[in-house]
C-alpha cells in the first residue's frame, strides 16, 4: 500500500510540457525531501540504514543538480541541502564529516549574491551548531568570544529563523563545558525568561544539575511485589530506563538495551525500567517475552507515574545511567549506550 501511495504521489509531480530539465529535477529532489526514508523499521539499526539509504539519494541529486545546472539560483539551495545532508549522516553513523569541506561551501554560499536570504540563514546555522558541537566535544575557552560573536551576527541577521528561539539553550551547552561559572549563570537567567517553555527547560536543566549533585535516592515496590533500593547497587553501574510498552521509539531501543544487558551484566552492569504503562499485564507479558529479567516500577498512572513527575521526566524513552557510587552521571544515555556504560565500568 505504501508503494501504491508512493507512485501515485509521484505522479503527482509529473512535469509538463514547459517545465525545464531544471525543474524536472528540482522536484523530484523536493518530493523525495517530502517522502522522506522508506520502509517500516522493526528496530534502531533498520531505522538508521533506512535513514542512511535516503540521505544518500537525496545527496546523489543535489551533486547532480549542482553539476548540471550551475548558473540556477536553486543550486544554493542544492548545496546548502548538500550541508544538511552530510552533517545528518555524520551524526547518525558517528563518522567524522569533512570539515574543511563544509566551511568552504559555507564561505561560498554565504558570499554568493544570489543566495537567498533563508538559505544563507540556514547554512549559518549550520555552521553555528557545527562549532557548538566542536566546542563541546573539545573545549576551547580561548574560542568563547569568537563563538558568541557568531552567535550575535545571527540573532540580529535573522530573527525569523524560527531556530533563533532554541539558540539560548545551545549556547548554554557550549558554556557548560568550556566556562560552568558562567553557565550556571546564563541558567539562572533564563528561569526568569518571558518564555514560558524557555524558563521551564531552564527549571528541569536545575533540577537535573541537582540530581546529579549527590547519590541518587530510588526505592520502590517492583511491579511484581519486590523490595528494591538503588543504594544496594553501589559499585555498579545501573541503567534507570524511563519507557513504556505504547512507546513505539521505547520499543525499538529495547533489543538493543536488552542486548548491552546481556553483553555487559556480568562486568557489572544492570538495568532498573521506570514503566509509565497504565496496564499491569501488559507489562508483564511484555518483559517476559522481550527477556527483560531487571525490576520495574509501575503504578499505572501513565504520564501521571510518581517518580517519573519527581524526576521532571516530560518525554520517554529517557535513559539515565548511574556511577558505581549512586551519582547520575549521564540523563541522556540513548545516543551511545554501550559506549557509555563501558566508559563508567573501567573507573
Amino acid at each position: 500500500m505504501k508503494h501504491l501511495i508512493a507512485c501515485l504521489l509521484l505522479l503527482a509531480v509529473t512535469v509538463s510540457a514547459d517545465d525545464t530539465p531544471a525543474d524536472a529535477l528540482w522536484q523530484k529532489l523536493q518530493f523525495l525531501e517530502r517522502q522522506g526514508p522508506t520502509g517500516e523499521a522493526k528496530s534502531r539499526e533498520e531505522q538508521i540504514t533506512n535513514t542512511v539509504a535516503f540521505l544518500n539519494e537525496a545527496e546523489k541529486l543535489c551533486d547532480q543538480f549542482i553539476r548540471d545546472f550551475p548558473t540556477d539560483k536553486r543550486v544554493w539551495e542544492a548545496k546548502s541541502d548538500r550541508l544538511e545532508i552530510s552533517l545528518a549522516r555524520s551524526g547518525i553513523t558517528d563518522q567524522q564529516p569533512d570539515l574543511a569541506a563544509i566551511e568552504a561551501s559555507v564561505k561560498e554560499i554565504l558570499a554568493a549574491e544570489d543566495a537567498s536570504k533563508p538559505v544563507k540563514s540556514q547554512v549559518s546555522l549550520l555552521a553555528l551548531h557545527l562549532h557548538a558541537k566542536q566546542l563541546i566535544e573539545s573545549p576551547q575557552p580561548a574560542k568563547l568570544a569568537a563563538f558568541d560573536q557568531e552567535y550575535s551576527d545571527f540573532t540580529t541577521n535573522y530573527p525569523a529563523n524560527p531556530a533563533t528561539r532554541q539558540l539560548p539553550f545551545l549556547r548554554l551547552d557550549v558554556y557548560e563545558k568550556n566556562d560552568p561559572a558562567k553557565a550556571a549563570a546564563l541558567l539562572k537567567e533564563l528561569t526568569s525568561d518571558k518564555n514560558p517553555a524557555f524558563a521551564m527547560e531552564a527549571k528541569r536543566r536545575l533540577q537535573a544539575q541537582e540530581i546529579k549533585s549527590k547519590p541518587l535516592q530510588l526505592k520502590f515496590t517492583t511491579v511484581d511485589g519486590k523490595e528494591f533500593d538503588l543504594a544496594n547497587l553501589r559499585g555498579k553501574v545501573v541503567l534507570v530506563d524511563f519507557w513504556a510498552t505504547w512507546c513505539g521509539p521505547c520499543r525499538m531501543e529495547i533489543p538493543n538495551v536488552v542486548a548491552t544487558y546481556k553483553k555487559l551484566h556480568e562486568k557489572g552492569f544492570e538495568i532498573v525500567g521506570i514503566s509509565l504503562d497504565q496496564k499491569k499485564e501488559r507489562l508483564l507479558e511484555f518483559t517476559k517475552a522481550n527477556d527483560m529479567p531487571w525490576p520495574q516500577y509501575f503504578d499505572g498512572k501513565g504520564w501521571g507515574n510518581e517518580i517519573s513527575g519527581n524526576f521532571g521526566i516530560t518525554g520517554i524513552p529517557s535513559m539515565w545511567l548511574v556511577d558505581k557510587k549512586g551519582f547520575v552521571r549521564n540523563t541522556a544515555a540513548r545516543a551511545n549506550l554501550e559506549t557509555e556504560i563501558t566508559k563508567l565500568l573501567a573507573e
